[in-house]
């Protein structure tokens, strides 16, 4: 009845978080947010035969936007119905990893206390990390469990790869899992003197990298777009992290927004600290420390883009599902009768009680994060058997209604700034492969020139500015294009002259 129970509990911790998505199954009128609309118009050129990368410009892996024409090819709602697959496999992968170091009962108190952040990390979802996020887990899954239980096997070592080699082609800085696990276990297997045993893993290993990555790259190579791929995901994204536009966060800095804005990873970082200093079980010492490691690379990694956003924090959860569900089972062993292992001096227990308090108030505040889900869920509930559908704005509506008047579906149009939003709600294309401009304009240089050629050739029907042009846009819509609606702050409309 138990197992039951705790199903049903971490399906509907999955239910509540998919919830959070503008455009779930019970907002058939949704408008996805900024990113996940870019993406989702990658797609939409992919499934009307074109490709990413040449046709439309993007720095994210190709996975993410196969992931993406995959659901737009299944249904309206089809990219929802894969993040719901995905984050069931997170979520149970976070369970199924803390399981291994403590009884089901803690297990999914790290689960509601882990996935609490995800009320400010979503935003929105169909994000490179959360896809990543499931890849990320299940490969500390299999990592522990060989550490641990020394579970093994050709199978889960080629998966292992096969999940590395996923999360590259989506992201590539969300590998922080493999390079602290495969660098230890190397270096243990060698101190051993396994040499054997290492060179067979690495084949394996290699083997799950490459099932995934040929195929990919073959068809980067088939299609000719191998060169927008290293240009536009690569040296790109290059530039983008060196950020000589804006100032980097640090990870101190990082650190400390996040912990002042999500209580659960301070908590998280707090008990790993502890777990350093108090926990005296010597099986546990190397985890802790590896554990410890993967946290700090996390918070790193987290910080090598130019600009903060909270979905970045998404990253961070897999480091902390050891600390959480160690320290619970650490607590918990106190008050066993005839531990296995001394754990702590009965001296450092006054301490750990008062730390606990402290812990146990940071992360009682997790509960306005379920809350806030709770009720963001139910709001979409009520509307949907009200018959009220949520509208992005009143411009917004009455500009793709103006689109759709003025315009047939084969016609082309370009929108300036960043609302990929637009095309998709209109159904409508890119004259240029930059559907958007911002922020690629601050790091490629002629990019603006390249975007006005790519006007002059295919004569957008409509010009969509939704923040002030530069120069040479501004010139060129002067000369070649009038002023022909006005909706808002938000939007200009211009259409060619006669």
């Amino acid at each position: 009845m138990s197992d039951i129970f705790i199903c049903l509990c971490l399906l509907s911790i999955i239910f509540i978080i998919v919830m959070q998505s503008p455009v779930d199954v019970f907002s058939p009128d949704g408008i996805s947010s900024t990113d996940s609309s870019v993406f989702q118009y990658v797609a939409r050129v992919i499934n009307n035969g074109g490709l990413p990368y040449k046709d439309a410009f993007d720095h994210k892996g190709p996975l993410l936007y196969l992931i993406d024409a995959l659901g737009l090819s299944l249904s309206k709602h089809g990219i929802w119905f894969i993040e719901c697959l995905f984050m069931a496999a997170s979520v149970f992968g976070v369970y199924k990893t803390a399981r291994m170091l403590c009884n089901k009962w803690q297990a999914l108190t790290t689960v509601l206390i882990l996935f609490a952040p995800m009320y400010d990390f979503f935003e929105g979802g169909n994000t490179t990390e959360e896809y990543t996020f499931a890849f990320q887990t299940w490969a500390l899954f299999i990592f522990l469990d060989y550490l641990i239980n020394e579970k093994i096997s050709g199978i889960r070592v080629i998966i292992c790869g096969a999940l590395l080699g996923l999360t590259l082609f989506i992201r590539a800085n969300m590998i922080p899992v493999w390079i602290v696990f495969c660098i230890y276990i190397t270096f243990k297997l060698l101190f051993r003197k396994k040499f054997r045993q290492l060179l067979v893993f690495i084949i394996q290993f290699f083997a799950g990298l490459l099932s995934v990555s040929v195929p990919i790259i073959l068809y980067l190579t088939v299609n000719s777009i191998f060169g927008d791929f290293i240009d536009q995901y690569i040296i790109f994204n290059l530039i983008y992290s060196a950020n000589p536009y804006g100032v980097m966060l640090t990870v101190p800095q990082f650190s400390i927004i996040v912990m002042r804005k999500v209580p659960a990873v301070a908590a998280g970082i707090i008990m790993m600290i502890l777990l350093l200093i108090l926990d005296k079980r010597k099986d546990r010492l190397q985890l802790n420390i590896l554990s410890a490691v993967l946290i700090a690379l996390s918070l790193f990694m987290t910080t090598m883009t130019s600009v903060f956003y909270w979905h970045y924090g998404i990253l961070l959860i897999p480091s902390l599902i050891f600390p959480y569900a160690s320290f619970l089972d650490l607590i918990i062993s106190f008050n066993k009768d005839n531990p296995p292992v001394k754990l702590i001096s009965i001296k450092s227990l006054t301490i750990v009680v008062k730390l606990m308090l402290i812990i146990g108030m940071i992360v009682f505040l997790i509960s306005d994060k379920w809350l806030g889900m709770i009720m963001e869920c139910r709001r979409d509930l009520d509307n949907y058997k009200s018959g009220t559908c949520d509208s992005y704005s009143r411009e917004f509506d009455d500009l793709i209604l103006f689109i759709d008047g003025n315009t047939i579906d084969m016609d082309l149009i370009s929108v300036y700034g960043n609302y990929a939003s637009v095309y998709n709600a209109s159904n409508r294309f890119s004259a240029s492969v930059y559907e958007y401009q911002r922020p690629v304009r601050d790091y490629i240089p002629g990019m603006i020139d390249k975007y006005i050629e790519d006007l002059k050739n295919n004569s957008p029907a409509l010009i969509i500015v939704t923040e002030p042009p530069d120069d040479k846009t501004a010139a060129f819509l002067n000369c070649f294009y009038t002023l022909k609606a006005q909706f808002g702050d938000s939007f200009t409309v211009y259409s060619p002259k006669k």
